[in-house]
């Protein structure tokens, strides 16, 4: 069932997303040509009206690759509240399945569609690392310029910490993951919370809560750092230059396991405290 639940809150997004992603890449296209007629003017000093423009139409690009998770992020909380706390929210409880399968099936299905949309901007950069760059005289339209400097910072990266280097990238993919699933859990907990007791505006009243708690939260998360960055420069940094690069490769890996499972902590705690209002009584009328 739970299979099922998944595979219908992944269509529900599916519907409307694909023109959304379909749209952004053609914008990355046209855009990142666009891009390199305007390096090409101004390299060649031929400023025009027309490439004044076009940094209107590269700036109406950029923002809709970037607005993009913002708008996949909207669907997917339109779809949490609607599925659980509207009209639909009736039929969705008196489905045969627990509310706890409901909930992780919204979470996993949005931390899919994140992960979906992460993919579909970095797509989009790789297009204008490709196409941007002015092509070479006597070459090929594109241009892989932009590959060859990123393969230069990844070689040198890999010299400065060896294999370490995958330990980091996997290690930064979990952690990303965790924040992902951090945001969605909070904001699902913020909008149960408003659902519950607000019987009308309930979708300020969720708005209203997700700021009290992101304030009470970058507070301790501003504090802890300033601490942190304290012990940083009374002698963390020394004591590091002190160890061998494996070790400092390993206590640098060590630090960010530990802030992976502060992030998977707190959100669990999210995750079950909505979990526990959904399974009581809710007010959906």
């Amino acid at each position: 069932m739970f299979r099922k639940l998944l595979k219908y809150d992944l269509k529900y997004v599916w519907r409307i997303w694909w023109i959304m992603a379909v749209s952004v890449l053609g914008l990355s296209v046209v855009g990142s040509a666009v891009l390199r007629y305007v390096i090409t003017s101004m390299m060649a000093d031929d400023v025009t009206f027309f490439t004044i423009m076009s940094f209107f139409f590269l700036f109406i690009c950029f923002m809709a690759i970037i607005f993009s998770l913002v708008f996949t992020e909207i669907m997917i909380f339109v779809r949490f509240y609607k599925h659980f706390f509207t009209d639909e929210g009736y039929l969705t409880f008196t489905l045969p399945v627990s509310r706890k399968s409901l909930l992780m099936s919204k979470t996993l299905s949005g931390l899919i569609w994140i992960w979906a949309n992460v993919i579909l901007i970095v797509i989009c950069v790789m297009i204008f690392m490709l196409i941007s760059p002015p092509a070479e005289a006597g070459k090929f339209f594109i241009n892989p310029v932009a590959y060859k400097w990123l393969g230069g910072v990844i070689a040198n990266a890999w010299s400065a910490v060896g294999a370490w280097l995958i330990v980091y990238v996997v290690i930064a993919i979990v952690l990303i993951s965790l924040m992902f699933l951090f945001t969605l859990s909070m904001i699902q907990f913020c909008i149960t919370i408003g659902a519950i007791i607000a019987k009308k505006l309930k979708v300020l009243a969720a708005i209203g809560i997700y700021y009290l708690i992101n304030m009470g939260i970058s507070f301790v998360v501003t504090f802890f750092g300033g601490i942190g960055t304290g012990m940083l420069i009374d002698g963390f940094a020394y004591k590091m230059a002190q160890v061998s690069t494996n070790q400092a490769c390993f206590i640098v890996a060590l630090l960010l396991i530990v802030i992976c499972a502060i992030v998977a902590a707190v959100a669990c705690i999210f995750e079950c405290a909505t979990i526990g209002k959904l399974e009581r009584k809710l007010n959906l009328a």
